[in-house]
């Protein structure tokens, strides 16, 4: 999707309740884009998720949950500039990702919950992959937390307002992926207030451009 896709068909939208039906297999890139909605729940399974399709801070859902369906989360490209932005502004109570293997891609300039107030965060038992810039930029206090996925992408866990209490990289972490610049850099520019305890047994770095 590139940059002539603005036009979002619920902008500034009043919404009371949204259900997502089960057909649903793509949500196009800025569908809900600045909607307002506050609802207790959501999930989406649809396989794809495009650019800025719920990015609003008028968005406010007590649990998320994006389920393993999710196969990709697409961008918007602007210039030479590439947009995720999926779930950018909104405020979420907890989140829980399930999709063992999201497709994201190697260059970013605004992740997929861009600038999102998340207050908890959960990974499902079959995530095999943090997607790269999963969690770039947004604002979450993880308090004491466990990484303990095979695979890390690149700037997951980058950004100023994402915190740490204790940091616990398990046992099962072995690989962390690399950008287009081979830059891994998944907890670039966060805060670890406690203990960073390292416990993988021979993670390597990715040095092979990744998805």
């Amino acid at each position: 999707t590139d940059s002539s896709y603005y036009y979002s068909p619920f902008y500034k939208t009043g919404l009371d309740v949204l259900h997502l039906g089960n057909g649903v297999a793509v949500i196009p890139a800025f569908l809900f884009y600045e909607a307002i909605l506050e609802q207790e729940e959501l999930a989406i399974h649809a396989r794809e998720v495009g650019g800025s399709a719920f990015y609003s801070p008028g968005i406010s859902i007590g649990v998320f949950t994006i389920g393993e369906e999710v196969e990709e989360l697409s961008f918007v490209k602007s210039g030479s500039s590439y947009y995720f932005r999926q779930f950018g502004g909104m405020g979420i109570g907890t989140l829980i990702y399930e999709p063992k293997y999201a497709a994201t891609g190697t260059s970013c300039s605004a992740g997929p919950f861009h600038n999102a107030s998340v207050g908890s965060v959960s990974f499902g038992n079959g995530v095999a992959v943090i997607p790269n810039y999963l969690f770039y930029n947004a604002k979450i206090a993880f308090g004491d937390f466990t990484v303990n996925i095979p695979t890390v992408g690149c700037y997951s866990f980058s950004g100023p307002d994402i915190s740490f209490g204790d940091l616990t990289v398990g046992e099962n972490v072995s690989s962390f992926l690399v950008n287009a610049g081979n830059h891994s850099r998944a907890f670039y520019d966060s805060k670890v207030e406690g203990n960073l305890n390292y416990n993988a047994k021979a993670a390597r770095l990715d040095t092979e451009v990744s998805s």
